[in-house]
């Protein structure tokens, strides 16, 4: 290759990194909103398929019928049940706060156990009951303190909205054409694309349709016994349970068996046992409607998806909640094509 060749060719290599390093720096802040319209075109790709179909010459129409759905089955309660949680979680960091209220929830509590079990050691109880006291509070402070950021100014939340509505109806309506794009620009082999494409789209399915989707019908089934049986602050237990039920093993029983242990001690006997029962339904959510729903599975152990979900909390917001495991997934996608002889 001649001298002057090699020049242009570094040079071209040169700005083409600078131009995407100034790309990425530009894109970076609407990251999460694009992956999360990404994701939601992929879950949605078979609604928008059979709205197509009645009308295949309208594709602006099709996709623009399937956002309306997406942003009344998703968007408007997910934004009512968002403010409300918040609203909860500032009430009981309130209470937890004020030094005679804690005092006195502490103080029930202990006296509950130490009349119910006699043999308990009232001393080690107290001081167990006060670190988890504090312990909650600092919990509570964190999690008030990120979701401030989020729901801090009401321009930035309808801009968020926005952006996934916007980004979701370009996906809906171009992704085919988005595809071939990727396909043909990617130096890899077509097939190797499609592997990482089927891949990823595999990931998506898992993650919402297993995660997610399992997590909304957990914290749901959990939120209406709360309400049977009284428990309050209702929105903000059954986001926990949401939460929980990513854990593997323990999932939702780490937020409604304390619960019933709650109202067995401090409410009514009747109603900790009836919750109790009630810990088992949201068990059976869990292990008999999981693998109805679930139709293609990722193979990534559920400690590694908790952990780049909590990983992605924290890098991204509440978006890293769905783009940290598809991340995790594109690690195994790559990772795959790696064992197979792709990179030599």
């Amino acid at each position: 290759m001649p001298e002057s060749t090699k020049v242009q060719h570094y040079f071209f290599l040169g700005l083409l990194t600078l131009v995407l390093a100034l790309n990425a720096l530009i894109f970076l802040p609407y990251l999460g909103p694009i992956v999360f319209a990404l994701m939601l075109a992929v879950v949605c790709t078979p609604w928008h398929r059979k709205i197509s179909a009645v009308m295949p010459r309208l594709p602006n129409i099709s996709a623009l019928i399937t956002l309306i759905l997406v942003a009344v089955i998703i968007f408007v309660p997910l934004t009512f049940v968002g403010v409300l949680v918040v609203h909860q979680a500032q009430s009981v960091y309130t209470t937890m706060a004020n030094s005679t209220s804690g005092a006195q929830f502490l103080t029930s509590i202990s006296d509950a156990i130490a009349q119910n079990f006699p043999s308990s050691q009232s001393h080690s109880v107290s001081a167990f009951l006060y670190n988890l006291n504090e312990n909650t509070k600092l919990v509570l402070q964190y999690a008030l303190g990120n979701a401030s950021l989020v729901f801090s100014s009401a321009a930035n939340i309808v801009l968020q909205i926005l952006l996934v509505l916007l980004a979701l109806f370009f996906f809906l309506r171009d992704g085919d054409r988005l595809k071939k794009v990727v396909i043909h620009i990617s130096p890899l082999h077509n097939d190797d694309d499609e592997i990482i494409l089927d891949h990823l789209e595999r990931a998506v399915d898992s993650i919402v349709r297993g995660s997610v989707v399992m997590g909304l019908l957990q914290a749901i089934v959990a939120s209406i016994g709360f309400l049977i049986f009284g428990v309050p602050n209702v929105a903000l237990l059954g986001a926990l349970t949401f939460f929980a039920a990513f854990i593997p093993g323990i999932g939702s029983a780490l937020v409604v068996v304390p619960v019933a242990l709650y109202l067995l001690l401090l409410v009514s006997p009747a109603a900790g046992i009836g919750m109790f029962l009630w810990a088992f339904l949201v068990g059976i959510v869990d292990n008999f409607v999981r693998p109805k729903i679930i139709s293609r599975g990722t193979g990534i152990h559920p400690l590694l998806v908790l952990l780049s979900v909590f990983g992605g909390i924290g890098l991204l917001g509440p978006y890293g909640i769905l783009i940290g495991p598809l991340l995790l997934s594109f690690l195994f996608a790559l990772t795959d094509l790696y064992k197979r002889g792709i990179v030599e």
